[in-house]
């Protein structure tokens, strides 16, 4: 929390000294707990999400316009899609789920994104909504008015967010494409109060630390699917704790017994 509240600070004082500022969809994946102790199934290949985010009508207000922006009569910041690296944003979270779910370790091998690589299974889906929208806070902004002493002074101003991010049509395929399972869609709407700032950056650090649950939540249900909660693990997950209809295990050959 504490790292994350100096990253939205740190980026606020680069915008005050007038860096060029791009945001990258990330979040620290070396901190993802392993949760099986030796891989109990096959190779993964996650391919890259189609990006359907402006199906999403609530995510018009992200593109064509800047991070500072109006929503009726309230002004809002967005994470615009001016700021983040040019037709990456899918690309970027396929390789953060891979990444996720390697971490985890259900899967034997690394867990591969990209240019397809042969794999045991491999999973595709698109990502509906990526996005997050928060009010301006006067509070920083009066203390940003006043330069580096008043953005200072009031660090840790806070303001009503919401962020809402959906993973949808996931599908889980054998190695010749074959549908083997869908999963359900992942989604994550939060609404409540989140540290601000004044230069509208802090909304990009929150929409990566809520996609970072989405894909927890893709992890246990595409790991519920494969091993039916069944495992070995190095801890005791509560999500996978609670029992669940077992997906019939002929259909995933590589499964170890």
């Amino acid at each position: 929390m504490l790292g994350r509240r100096l990253v939205v600070l740190f980026t606020a004082l680069a915008a005050f000294v007038g860096c060029s500022v791009t945001r990258d969809i990330t979040y620290d994946t070396m901190a993802i707990q392993r949760v099986y102790a030796r891989p109990l199934t096959g190779s993964l290949h996650v391919a890259t999400f189609v990006d359907a985010r402006r199906t999403h009508a609530p995510s018009a207000l992200l593109f064509g316009g800047d991070r500072e922006t109006e929503l009726g009569e309230r002004s809002v910041c967005v994470n615009a899609e001016t700021h983040y690296p040019a037709e990456q944003v899918a690309a970027q979270v396929t390789k953060l789920a891979a990444a996720h779910l390697e971490r985890r370790g259900l899967f034997r091998g690394p867990v591969t994104t990209g240019a397809r690589v042969r794999s045991d299974y491999v999973l595709t889906g698109l990502l509906r909504a990526l996005y997050g929208v928060q009010e301006t806070s006067s509070e920083a902004q009066v203390g940003a008015a006043f330069g580096l002493i008043g953005a200072l002074a009031t660090f840790g101003a806070t303001a009503k967010a919401r962020i809402h991010i959906v993973l949808g049509d996931l599908r889980l395929l054998d190695a010749n494409g074959h549908e083997l399972s869908r999963l359900p869609d992942v989604a994550v709407d939060f609404q409540g109060e989140l540290e601000a700032d004044a230069y509208c950056w802090a909304i990009y650090e929150h929409t990566n630390a809520k996609l970072r649950q989405a894909v927890e939540q893709l992890a246990v249900t595409l790991e519920r699917t494969m091993v039916g909660g069944r495992a070995e693990p190095a801890v005791v997950p509560p999500q996978l704790a609670q029992p669940l209809p077992a997906t019939p295990q002929r259909r995933f050959r590589h499964l170890r017994r």
